[in-house]
């Protein structure tokens, strides 16, 4: 492991890849979207003149080969080599050829890093399946697609885990537990004021000295503490399943799923 290197798997506007620079880190960013590759590359030209960023144009498979993409046109975040996924909501989308790299071959090249953070819109899982249990991140965040995905990291040895709401990076998790009355009103009266500073306070400082843009991965040091597998999959399962009257997770956000090893 190589504890100054960050992987940034699903670069997309480079909000993530920003953070991390500025924390010192070198970074492996990966985006399987020519364009978003192109634009990343242009905006983070002088980094990667230095040597502290990588962009790799590829899409991370379980083989190496040449597939379709489904590029969406309402939201380039939504983009997936999953058919559903790339074009749901019935929104408009356009198709195009991608290369894909087996995530191993890409650790081999470029090292495992400190940090690993995924958000590929389902192609997760091979990220996941790629890393080996000899030499880990030593921290993973990836995006809470599964509960195979914890599944995945708790046989790779991690052994504390959390749900962060995406939703909260900048002023932190709401305390408020879904079966307390007062707490869901409260949920629901801050989702909606979030609403209002995503458009207007859009420069708002928070907790980390920078404002985490909508839809980023957020900080390195997650906020909350670390739990274990039964704990954060029964919290999960809740929402995935439909009871959102239950246990403590914001029903109107979306999570990563975070895992590390503690000794």
């Amino acid at each position: 492991m190589n504890t100054n290197l960050i992987y940034d798997v699903g670069l997309n506007h480079g909000e993530d890849t920003e953070f991390y620079l500025a924390k010192g880190f070198r970074v492996v960013a990966i985006e399987a979207d020519p364009a978003l590759a192109e634009a990343g590359s242009a905006r983070f030209r002088k980094e990667i003149a230095e040597g502290r960023l990588t962009v790799l144009n590829v899409g991370v498979g379980p083989t190496r080969g040449r597939f379709d993409f489904y590029v969406n046109e309402h939201s380039d975040g939504f983009s997936s080599f999953v058919r559903e996924v790339g074009t749901r909501d019935n929104s408009k989308f356009h198709v195009i050829q991608v290369d894909t790299v087996p995530f191993r071959d890409i650790l081999q090249n470029y090292g495992v890093p400190y940090y690993l953070k995924t958000d590929i819109e389902r192609h997760d899982i091979y990220c996941l399946l790629g890393l080996d249990a000899k030499d880990l991140p030593r921290y993973v965040s990836v995006e809470a697609h599964e509960l195979e995905y914890l599944c995945i990291l708790s046989r790779l040895g991690y052994n504390a885990f959390k749900c962060v709401d995406q939703t909260a990076h900048n002023h932190g998790p709401l305390p408020f537990h879904n079966e307390n009355p007062l707490g869901w009103v409260s949920r629901f009266a801050i989702h909606n004021w979030r609403r209002v500073e995503r458009r207007v306070l859009k420069r708002t400082p928070s907790r980390y000295g920078r404002h985490f843009p909508f839809g980023s991965s957020g900080p390195l040091d997650s906020p909350g503490e670390w739990r274990t597998l039964e704990d954060v999959a029964y919290d999960w399962l809740h929402l995935k399943t439909g009871h959102k009257h239950r246990g403590t997770l914001n029903p109107w956000a979306w999570f990563d799923f975070h895992a590390t090893i503690l000794d």
